[in-house]
């Protein structure tokens, strides 16, 4: 059962991939032009790993993660590749962006701290806060419907739960596993 689920979530990724016209291959996010047979356009023009692309609620914005300086940074672009700008401009690795649902914010993980991490940044760059602030391993958040919650992972080794907290960082509770 377990098998089958897995593979169901799987397939209904890449499906969700395959609708939203966006690929990751090798260096660069590509997105499909309006007719599919006529290929794929490369929008991150870098020849460094770039993906984790994350569409802004508006579809006006694309965030992905970019290793072009070496360490995996947040950055955006329009959606016809102008405009790329670094948002978090850190030696450690940020990466894997998801923004909020008013476009305002976006989540996002980072080792800065020596351990992973969930930080919010305004959609500019600017306001940069470190959310879980602990010991253990905490990423790939989401946001909640209303924007005002963000659910996320939380363990070590191979032991993670899933966590919900407020979008300040306050009232992190546990949602699955032993208390």
């Amino acid at each position: 059962m377990k098998k089958y689920l897995i593979l169901l979530i799987v397939i209904l990724l890449a499906a969700s991939m395959l609708f939203m016209g966006i690929s990751c291959r090798n260096e660069g996010i590509l997105i499909e032009e309006e007719n599919p047979l006529e290929g794929l356009a490369d929008l991150s023009d870098s020849q460094a790993d770039n993906g984790d692309p994350s569409w802004s609620p508006d579809g006006k914005i694309i965030a992905f993660t970019s290793y072009r300086s070496g360490s995996g940074e947040i950055y955006i672009m329009k959606t016809d590749g102008s405009g790329q700008t670094n948002l978090t401009n850190d030696q450690s690795v940020d990466g894997t962006s998801f923004w909020s649902p008013d476009g305002e914010m976006i989540a996002f993980n980072s080792y800065r701290d020596g351990n992973w991490e969930v930080y919010i940044m305004n959609a500019d760059g600017s306001g940069l806060t470190n959310l879980t602030n602990s010991p253990a391993d905490d990423s790939f958040p989401s946001w909640s419907p209303d924007g005002k919650m963000i659910a996320f992972h939380s363990g070590n080794g191979n032991d993670f739960e899933v966590y919900i907290m407020n979008i300040d960082g306050s009232g992190r509770k546990k949602l699955t596993g032993a208390e």
